[in-house]
C-alpha cells in the first residue's frame, strides 16, 4: 500500500467548515437587517389593538348628550375614544392610539339611547367615513 497522509480529506474538511461560517455570519447579517422591520411591524400591531380596544371601550361608556365631539381617555395609555358630531340620527365614534407615524384611528357608526351607545352593524370603518375627510380630525 502506498502511503497516505490525508491531507486532501483534511484540506476538504477545513473548506467545509469555513463555508458553514460564511453560511452562518450571512444568516445573521439577514436577521439583523430585519429586527428594525419586526419592532416597526409590533409598534403597529400595539396601536391597532390599542385602537379596537378604545373602540370597543367606547362603546360601553355613558356619554353626555352633547352635540360637539367629545373624548375619553382609553383604557390603554394613549389611547382614546371620541364620540364625533351626529350625522342624522347616528354618531361616528373613534378609537384612537399610538403615537405617529403608528397612530391608528378606527371609526364605528353607533346610535345614542338613553346616554348608551348601540353600534350598528356593518358600522366600522379603518378611514373616516365624513365628507370632508378632515371632519373627523377634531379632538374635543
Amino acid at each position: 500500500m502506498a502511503n497516505q497522509r490525508g491531507s486532501g480529506a483534511l484540506i476538504m474538511v477545513v473548506m467545509v467548515l469555513m463555508m458553514g461560517g460564511f453560511m452562518i455570519q450571512l444568516s445573521l447579517r439577514h436577521i439583523e437587517n430585519l429586527m428594525p422591520q419586526v419592532a416597526s411591524e409590533q409598534r403597529y400591531q400595539q396601536a391597532w389593538q390599542g385602537a379596537q380596544s378604545a373602540l370597543a371601550w367606547g362603546v360601553n361608556l355613558q356619554w353626555k348628550e352633547v352635540p360637539e365631539t367629545t373624548c375619553q381617555p382609553g383604557p390603554d395609555a394613549g389611547s382614546q375614544a371620541c364620540l364625533l358630531k351626529s350625522v342624522g340620527e347616528r354618531r361616528l365614534l373613534r378609537g384612537q392610539a399610538g403615537e405617529l407615524p403608528w397612530q391608528i384611528q378606527l371609526y364605528r357608526w353607533v346610535s345614542a339611547h338613553q346616554g348608551r351607545l348601540v353600534a350598528l352593524p356593518s358600522g366600522w370603518s379603518d378611514f373616516c367615513p365624513l365628507s370632508p375627510s378632515n371632519a373627523c380630525d377634531e379632538t374635543g
